[in-house]
């Protein structure tokens, strides 16, 4: 009878620790844009059901957000994983 139970428990601890296993986290991602006309952000959506379709376990957010400062300031303080700026701006980062 001991045998039995301490079998039991064996199995059922096995079992516990796989279904935790099994369980992942969904991995969030946010993207900001500039306006909901604009095409970085018909692009955003794009990806967005992309990643939907092919990977189960990642959301993606797509967020209009505003101007490129505000993109830029938005990734500093990790509001969002990724931001559109413009290529102007880029160049004089980059410098």
């Amino acid at each position: 009878m001991i045998k039995k139970f301490l079998i039991l428990i064996t199995v059922m601890i096995f079992a516990f620790s796989i279904i935790s296993l099994a369980e992942a986290k969904v991995v969030e991602v946010r993207l900001a844009a500039i306006t909901m006309t604009s095409d970085t952000y018909a692009l955003g959506v794009g990806w967005s059901n992309v990643i939907k379709k092919y990977l189960p376990g990642v959301r993606m957010a797509v967020l209009a957000k505003g101007g490129t400062t505000k993109l830029l300031r938005g990734m500093v303080n990790k509001q969002w994983k990724i931001a559109y700026i413009g290529s102007p701006h880029l160049e004089c980062v980059r410098s």
